[in-house]
């Protein structure tokens, strides 16, 4: 994984990685035209600050659900 400075494997299927670099860069750089929220009703038309933790969280939940053909688990 691409966006991992450390990886520690928890388990069959868990994991925990730091993506310390990863989201310091992401911070570090200018917002996507694509990623900005439009001014709308539902947010009184105030944009919402831009957290780049979970613009990395949700690029990697993404991927990983690319990777395993959208495969989520079945609780039992």
């Amino acid at each position: 994984m691409g966006y991992a400075d450390e990886l520690q494997a928890v388990s069959v299927d868990e994991a925990l990685i730091d993506v310390s670099s990863a989201v310091a860069a992401r911070a570090a750089a200018p917002e996507e035209a694509g990623l900005e929220e439009p001014l709308g009703a539902e947010t009184g038309g105030v944009r919402k600050a831009r957290d780049p933790a979970l613009e990395v969280a949700e690029k990697i939940r993404d991927e990983v659900r690319g990777l395993t053909q959208g495969c989520e688990g079945e609780l039992a």
